[in-house]
Parts: C-alpha cells; sequence; structure tokens
C-alpha cells in the first residue's frame, strides 16, 4: 500500500517566507516564554494566527523583528496567498512542538475556545 506524500508547493517568494519561518522558529523556541507570556496579556489564543498577527505580540518578542524594524503581518501580506497558507500552516504545526510543561504553564492561549 503506497503511503502518504504531502504535495509540494513551491514558494513563490522564498526570501519573505524563509525571514517569516524563521522569526516563527524563533518565537516558539529561544523567544517562546516572551511570546506567549505577550500573547497572553492580549487576551487572544495562540491558534488564531489572524489574531495573534495583528496584535503585535510577535514584534513584541522577536528579537529579529525588532532589529529589521519590520512587523509579521506586513512581511506576511507581502507573500503571494499560496506563501501565505504555508507560512500559516508552518507556524500551526510549530505551536504545537512546543515543551509540554511550557504548554501547561500558557494553558490560556493554548486552550481550543
Amino acid at each position: 500500500m503506497p503511503t502518504f506524500e504531502q504535495a509540494t508547493i513551491p514558494i513563490d517568494n522564498r526570501e519573505v517566507f524563509d525571514i517569516l519561518k524563521g522569526v516563527f522558529e524563533n518565537l516558539f523556541s529561544t523567544e517562546v516564554e516572551s511570546f506567549l507570556k505577550a500573547v497572553r496579556k492580549k487576551g487572544l489564543l495562540l491558534r488564531h494566527y489572524e489574531d495573534v498577527l495583528a496584535s503585535g505580540a510577535m514584534e513584541k518578542a522577536s528579537r529579529t523583528l525588532k532589529k529589521a524594524g519590520m512587523t509579521a503581518r506586513s512581511l506576511f501580506e507581502a507573500l503571494p496567498m499560496s506563501d501565505r497558507a504555508q507560512v500559516r500552516e508552518f507556524y500551526l504545526v510549530r505551536l504545537e512542538q512546543v515543551d509540554e510543561a511550557t504548554r501547561r504553564k500558557f494553558y490560556q492561549v493554548y486552550r481550543l475556545n
């Protein structure tokens, strides 16, 4: 029986896509506490990507965004729709990879509703 293989969709704007992917990687690893505190302070749920993106929580926690003087939202909006879908998917997958202890500590932002 053949195994499932996810279709590969080419990235159109690789430069911006990689910047956002790196920002998300850092937000969910080295900057996770700061990021989750910022999301909690805004009263948001982490899985509501567009709300988190618009809130400024990423900019508050991300050294990369601060240093570059960019916003995650402006970067996201610079991407074509297919790249946006893939970067959103990366964000949602990455937030699930945060360790259990941190997820329990920030249960307010991880809850489903």
